[in-house]
């Protein structure tokens, strides 16, 4: 089994994620990702705050 097949039996909300790059620090993990979809929409955050609620393209 692959390792993006295994990544994706245990975390499939999370299958439209690149991992880029990935740091260990003393006590964290920082993980640099992006998506790889063509459209997302807004962070729940701006929309809370008024901004848009459709899914855009990506840039």
């Amino acid at each position: 089994m692959s390792i993006s097949s295994l990544l994706a039996l245990l975390f499939p909300h999370l299958v439209a994620l690149r991992i880029d790059n990935a740091f260990r620090g003393d006590l964290s993990i920082r993980v640099t990702v992006a998506t790889t979809a063509l459209a997302a929409a807004c962070p729940s955050a701006q929309s809370r705050r008024g901004g848009c609620t459709a899914a855009t393209a990506a840039v």
